[in-house]
């Protein structure tokens, strides 16, 4: 199998005043392979040379190895390949940074979006794909595609921090976060 991959990642952030921070990226993928088989047989080949009456050109599975002509063993066999190609390419931005200040601490946001497109196709050499490979099942032609798009948000609040010496509590926060996506092969989905 030889495989190919080109992947190409820029991005950029920014630093906003004293806490905030943006970043954004592009990503973009792409996986090329081909599967070369050697040596497989033919079911159309084996099944003629198996039916074949000529003595010297037929295959008999009784007889010993060194018994067949080495012609006819070479027609059976036949080389396949397999061709897959994968693109993926995905563009975010996201920020977070302090908001306000409370006497525990400042509340933290986080908020994001991200869109992506991915595809992929497998080919077969015809023989296979016709199912004309002995001890292959077939392997029929496939593609396919979807994109996506996802916002999400997540949230920090200090309650109380370790600053205030409280009896019994050296710390608490509330967390929160959520996240929207879409699909386009089978919809939305949100997670809290």
């Amino acid at each position: 199998i030889d495989s190919d991959m080109v992947r190409v990642l820029p991005g950029l952030r920014l630093k906003l005043g004293e806490s905030w921070n943006i970043e954004s990226a592009y990503l973009y993928t792409r996986v090329s392979s081909m599967d070369n088989g050697q040596n497989y047989l033919s079911t159309t080949a084996l099944t003629s040379a198996l039916n074949d009456t000529n003595p010297a050109t037929a295959l008999n599975p009784l007889s010993a190895p060194n018994q067949q002509n080495p012609a006819t063993i070479n027609s059976l066999k036949v080389r396949t390949t397999r061709q897959g190609v994968y693109n993926f390419w995905e563009y975010d931005i996201r920020a977070s940074g302090n908001t306000i200040d409370l006497p525990a601490g400042p509340v933290s946001l986080g908020i994001g979006g991200s869109t992506r497109w991915e595809s992929l196709s497998d080919t077969p050499d015809s023989l296979s794909a016709a199912n004309l490979i002995v001890s292959q099942g077939g392997n029929p032609k496939s593609s396919g595609s979807r994109d996506s798009d996802a916002i999400y948000w997540e949230s920090y609040l200090p309650l109380v921090s370790p600053q205030r010496n409280l009896p019994g509590v050296y710390s608490l926060q509330l967390q929160g976060a959520g996240r929207f996506e879409y699909y386009s092969d089978f919809g939305t989905t949100v997670k809290p």
